[in-house]
């Protein structure tokens, strides 16, 4: 097994720390997209199934007559959540690439790898 160099530490300290940044991002997005999702879809409480059109909404495209406020702005505001979300997720994918040419060790692989498995469902 090959000795890494300061320089090999630092260049891997770097990914995982781009990881464990994305990480969070994903975090982020995820709690985002969910409260946006939470005001166009309800739970009913009788069998538990999601309704997507929001009941309180009078009409789909506005909220109390407000313009851009309503069920669909909300729809449009979550998927771009998701989007971002996804986006993070690749980008996780392509530092953990990056590891292993850079110099990563298995410990550093393990650890880019729990810190992917643990927001991947988010």
């Amino acid at each position: 097994m090959p000795v890494q160099t300061k320089s090999i530490k630092r260049a891997v300290g770097k990914l995982v720390n781009s990881v464990e940044n994305y990480g969070a991002n994903v975090g982020y997005c995820s709690s985002r997209a969910s409260g946006k999702w939470m005001g166009v879809a309800r739970e009913n409480p009788v069998d538990g199934e999601f309704d997507y059109f929001n009941p309180d909404l009078e009409d789909w495209n506005t909220d109390g007559g407000v313009p851009n406020s309503g069920a669909e702005f909300a729809k449009e505001w979550a998927m771009l959540w998701d989007g971002c979300k996804d986006q993070n997720l690749d980008r996780m994918l392509e530092a953990i690439a990056k590891m292993r040419p850079a110099g990563a060790v298995k410990a550093d692989m393990d650890e880019a790898w729990e810190v992917f498995a643990s927001v991947q469902c988010k």
